[in-house]
């Protein structure tokens, strides 16, 4: 795990537009929020996310900690992606942080998207490397699809480089 002394910073200034935080150098979403940042991972300019997006992630949290019951404390969105945003949660059972990959609200309801993921998830439980990460459980409730696998300590793809 690293310092804090050891994440780069952006210049002074550089915040996220929706909650104020100070942003790692480059980064394509705020740690603390999840949102869309003004400069992405290789420097592109990133479309600021709608102020719909917090009530669709509040809708997202609030399927997901259904559909987890009380086996899961689901925790922080950790990131977004093209299809999918990340939270950490804790596994009650087995004592242990993980993460839980959902699709993203705007996807669910393409049966062709949902389906992928659930491809996704079927091929990565089959493979055994150690590189790649395990899938510890898989589910779908009300086209709301997720997996869940171990949460990852360490830094970002954006400060690796």
């Amino acid at each position: 795990m690293m310092s804090g002394e050891d994440v780069p910073v952006a210049p002074a200034g550089e915040r996220c537009p929706r909650c104020g935080n100070e942003l790692p150098g480059h980064a394509a979403f705020c740690p603390s929020c999840g949102n869309a940042t003004p400069t992405g991972a290789f420097g592109e300019r990133a479309e600021p996310a709608p102020a719909s997006d917090s009530a669709a992630q509040s809708a997202t949290r609030e399927l997901l900690v259904a559909a987890l019951g009380q086996d899961y404390l689901l925790g922080e969105l950790l990131g977004r992606g093209g299809f999918a945003e990340v939270y950490a949660a804790f596994d009650r059972r087995l004592k242990r942080r993980v993460a839980v990959k959902v699709l993203r609200e705007e996807l669910r309801g393409d049966a062709a998207i949902r389906e992928r993921f659930r491809r996704e998830a079927e091929v990565v439980a089959r493979l055994r490397h150690p590189h790649v990460v395990p899938i510890y459980a898989v589910g779908e409730e009300q086209e709301l699809a997720y997996f869940v696998m171990p949460l990852l300590e360490g830094q970002t793809l954006a400060a690796a480089l």
